[in-house]
């Protein structure tokens, strides 16, 4: 796991390097904590509809939400935000991303 974290900081630190140059960039990245409580409470309740449970551990979201002004930068931001997916290619990897 140590890994993944490693790379991802170095991941994104070179994320925001490769972006500094478009105008009116917007990013928000946003992290929503799934403990086992909330999975455990959802199954008496029906379930939940990404079919989580108890099982899976405690989990989290991860959002990552992108806005610019210009269509030319489209290629960059598309190639940036799949090198921050790529991160969680080595938490699969590592057992830590489901």
């Amino acid at each position: 796991m140590a890994h993944m974290w490693t790379r991802r900081q170095s991941t994104e630190d070179t994320t925001v390097q490769a972006l500094i140059g478009v105008p009116n960039i917007a990013y928000s990245l946003s992290f929503q904590p799934v403990p086992t409580i909330i999975t455990l409470k959802a199954a008496t309740r029906g379930g939940n509809s990404l079919g989580l449970t108890a099982a899976n551990g405690s989990l989290f979201n991860l959002l990552l939400t992108v806005s610019w002004d210009t269509q030319a930068d489209d290629a960059l931001i598309d190639q940036q935000a799949k090198s921050l997916r790529s991160v969680g290619d080595d938490g699969e990897a590592d057992g830590v991303v489901q």
